[in-house]
């Protein structure tokens, strides 16, 4: 086995999901979008071979993006024309040759993408930069301090609504009365990111704290930390309908724990990606309808009574919360012919803008939503404030597209390739305990988040996640020349090096 390529692997991968497809969907299976989505999804899935051959780190970047690509540009898009199901939008069961050109542009961006995340930056600096010096005492101090802080914010949101059942119950009539409605959560941004900061906080606290305690190492006490922090997460954030701010939180506490005890071995990892997969087709009753949706969980026929395009939670889990091709294929054919015009990089600035919580910047201009809307149902349909807006997701190849076109694209992906690139590096070459490796799992997930979210969404999630944690971090480093200061550990900081 250790003969074979990975390339070899990842195309016999690829193309047995192929071939699992044609048997599920026979005929309607058959078409560019499959032969031309092998090949994407193995290029990404080459990432994912060398991670699972151990030649790459666990919590490498590209690997999570391998797993991604199989699921964005194969099984996704090609189930979804196989069932012709298009929920909240016009069908595109006879836009086939755009849904190939969407298929062949992800194709180049893929190479594009592989070419830049092995393209090497070299300095003339040295390797090893001068080292951080990292206070232990203030960071326990102002660990507990600032978790403190994050904890009474959180009280006082459960307290403004009756407490937790009160607050599940607003979420629920919140759900069920649709987006038209006023949120009765609206002006507590501020109060929800110092609270749900909590999260990281807590992980990394309890991770520092244990470092070095030889039961910190067994597979007993791994589960026990994920256990008692996936249910403070769930309290932290998780009650207003989040699955993504749950599980990225549990998938950073993961990665501290793996860049700070002990290297975690894929069968670990994989059997996470099970869970995660169980747990976010689950809690997505709770997203759409509160404590009114847990029924469906275990109940099919409870379902009924949601909306009926989220009747069939598989598909619907496969075709938009796994799959970004429908609106991205939309946003193709009316871009390229003219009917939707660019944006020229609006909403990227907007969302630097909308990163800022009301209570700072209560006015924050038309989002991405309005290019959105505007691409299902015209030019022109947009209305601030009016009940026909779209939520749906167009991912980084559609936003880029929106403001700067087919181009746009491939800028997009050279960046993902950069970023991957240059995480990898820091990953090799960041010591043993230095600090900073505690954010390198939130940096792990971007590339999938430039692939599934809008780049409003993004920055909200990075403000939420690295906020309060990098100010943290940055209070207990001082970059100093002498390194015998007493309560501090000191550590070599080989940021100046990428390659």
């Amino acid at each position: 086995m250790n003969r074979i390529s990975s390339s070899t692997i990842s195309f016999i991968c690829c193309a047995s999901v192929a071939f699992i497809l044609i048997i599920i969907f026979g005929e309607s299976a058959i078409g560019i979008p499959l032969a031309v989505g092998v090949l994407t999804s193995s290029v990404f899935l080459k990432d994912t071979v060398d991670w699972a051959r151990a030649r790459l780190d666990s919590f490498d970047p590209g690997a999570i993006l391998g797993l991604a690509g199989l699921m964005y540009f194969l099984i996704s898009p090609v189930s979804q024309v196989s069932w012709d199901f298009w929920p909240y939008l016009p069908a595109l069961t006879n836009d086939s040759s755009w849904i190939s050109f969407w298929s062949v542009l992800n194709l180049f961006g893929a190479l594009t993408y592989k070419f830049f995340s092995r393209v090497k930056i070299k300095r003339n600096s040295p390797t090893y930069v001068t080292p951080a010096t990292f206070n232990h005492k203030r960071f326990i101090f102002l660990s507990l301090a600032l978790l403190a802080i994050c904890a009474i914010c959180q009280l006082y949101i459960y307290a403004s609504f009756g407490g937790i059942l009160g607050f599940i119950a607003t979420f629920t009539a919140r759900q069920a009365a649709g987006i038209e409605d006023e949120d009765p959560f609206a002006g507590m941004g501020m109060l929800m990111l110092v609270a749900e900061s909590f999260k990281f906080l807590i992980a990394m606290f309890v991770i520092y704290c244990i470092k070095d305690k030889k039961w910190a190492k067994s597979n007993y006490c791994f589960a026990m930390i994920m256990t008692g922090l996936l249910i403070t997460f769930i309290l932290f954030g998780g009650l207003r309908g989040s699955r993504s701010s749950t599980l990225f939180s549990l998938v950073f506490a993961a990665g501290m724990y793996h860049f700070w005890i002990r290297k975690l071995p894929v069968k670990m990892l994989l059997v996470g990606v099970a869970f995660s997969l169980a747990f976010a087709t689950s809690y997505y009753w709770y997203k759409i309808a509160g404590a009114d949706g847990l029924s469906a969980i275990v109940d099919t026929s409870a379902r009924q009574s949601f909306h009926s395009s989220r009747q069939n939670v598989d598909q619907y889990l496969v075709v938009r919360d796994l799959g970004r091709m429908d609106m991205q294929t939309l946003a193709l054919k009316k871009i390229v012919s003219g009917e939707q015009p660019l944006s020229f990089g609006r909403t990227y600035l907007v969302s630097i803008i909308s990163s800022i919580p009301k209570s700072i910047l209560p006015y924050i201009p038309d989002q991405i939503t309005k290019e959105k809307t505007e691409l299902i149902h015209g030019r022109g349909s947009y209305q601030r404030g009016e009940a026909r807006q779209t939520t749906l997701v167009l991912g980084q190849f559609g936003e880029s597209l929106v403001n700067f076109g087919i181009p746009g694209i491939f800028i997009f992906y050279a960046a993902l390739g950069l970023f991957v690139g240059k995480i990898r590096s820091l990953i090799k070459h960041l010591p043993d305990r230095d600090i900073r490796l505690l954010l390198i799992p939130v940096t792990c997930l971007i590339p999938l988040l430039m692939i599934g979210t809008d780049m409003n969404v993004l920055l909200m999630q990075l403000v939420r996640y690295l906020t309060i944690p990098l100010i943290l971090i940055t209070l207990c480093l001082k970059i100093r020349k002498n390194n015998n200061a007493s309560s501090s550990i000191s550590l070599p900081a080989p940021l100046g090096h990428v390659g």
